[in-house]
């Protein structure tokens, strides 16, 4: 079976012509493969739910097909949840989310997209309690982060329970709902200045979204996500109103996200601190707000946060780094550029760095 799978993964067309089968067919068989009992051939299952996300484009190019797919998928996920491995589950949610997505444009409606959301967001909220496996809520994590970056501003009336949700979390799964936190945050301070360029006032306002916002178990959409969607996508010209952007939520949840920089990974860290970066390019905040993260990484050898220094400081200049730390950081060049245990192509990377930097 698994062999077949792959077969199917290659080239689903010359599958469908050597069997001599239909599509829908073949879709029915991988639905009855996910259905079968979940302690068996869960390799296969992988590969099937593998199949559906790659092969969405030739498998799911009907919109009926389609909807029926991702409501068995929806079915098998709930009927499975305390059978079924903590992969599978993984498996199911990342399918899911992935075809609604690349196949965003055979969807008839936005109920299948809500229903995901509903389901995402009823996982990622088994915080304090008996519920998901670690994996599969940090999958759901990811999941509605590109949920959101597919859709801006669709999450933004459930910005409040996600920096909840970030302040309850103390697992070692904390990083994907800070970085869900920071992508959400980003956009709902980029929707609040679409709304003021376009002579509107932001409704609900950014303080009472970060304080409270909507039950993560309401499974409606913003009726105008989808048209505001390329609007948030390109860059707004203006910055939020004084009184939006030095309300005392928005810098507590600044605050919060970059007060645990040290808890996330280094790809973690680059993606949080973009999406913060972001954020405070729209309002008034400082960016002294990184120099504790600046300070934190000038010594680090590891590339990524290193290559984060530098960034803040080409980004902000003086406003963030004064000369004894400009010092600081061509000091660590010249350390790394001859340390012997670093790579070579990394000593060579920060012997271009310092003959670039400004002396």
């Amino acid at each position: 079976m698994e062999r077949l799978l792959l077969d199917i993964r290659h080239s689903p067309a010359a599958y469908l012509s050597s069997r001599g089968i239909s599509t829908q067919d073949l879709v029915e068989e991988l639905i009855q493969l996910l259905m079968s009992p979940s302690d068996k051939n869960e390799s296969a299952k992988l590969a099937a739910l593998g199949a559906f996300q790659e092969a969405a484009p030739k498998l799911l190019n009907d919109a009926i097909r389609l909807e029926s797919t991702v409501t068995s998928l929806k079915t098998i996920f709930y009927q499975s949840r305390t059978s079924a491995s903590s992969l599978v589950l993984s498996q199911i949610l990342c399918t899911m989310t992935s075809i609604l997505i690349e196949m965003e444009a055979v969807v008839e409606g936005d109920y299948l997209l809500s229903e995901l959301v509903q389901i995402l967001s009823e996982v990622v909220e088994k915080v304090e309690t008996e519920g998901y496996h670690h994996l599969v809520r940090a999958t759901a994590c990811d999941c509605l982060r590109e949920i959101e970056l597919a859709f801006p501003g669709i999450l933004s009336s459930k910005l409040g329970h996600f920096y909840a949700l970030s302040q309850a979390e103390n697992s070692h799964i904390f990083q994907h709902y800070l970085l869900l936190l920071s992508t959400v945050l980003d956009y709902t301070v980029k929707k609040c200045v679409l709304a003021v360029e376009l002579g509107h006032t932001p409704d609900p306002a950014l303080s009472e979204l970060l304080s409270q916002g909507e039950s993560l178990r309401e499974s409606s959409l913003p009726a105008d996500f989808r048209e505001n969607a390329d609007l948030l996508l390109s860059k707004p010209s203006s910055v939020l109103e004084r009184e939006g952007s030095e309300s005392p939520e928005l810098r507590r949840a600044v605050s919060f996200i970059l007060t645990h920089y040290q808890l996330l990974t280094p790809p973690c860290l680059a993606l949080t601190l973009h999406n913060v970066l972001s954020t405070i390019e729209f309002t008034s905040l400082s960016p002294m707000i990184f120099k504790g993260v600046m300070l934190h990484y000038q010594p680090c050898q590891e590339l990524l946060c290193f290559h984060l220094v530098l960034c803040l400081k080409w980004r902000f200049g003086d406003d963030i780094c004064s000369q004894v730390d400009a010092d600081s950081i061509h000091f660590w060049f010249t350390q790394m550029a001859a340390h012997p245990s670093l790579p070579h192509h990394q000593r060579e990377l920060m012997l271009s760095y310092f003959l670039e930097w400004p002396h």
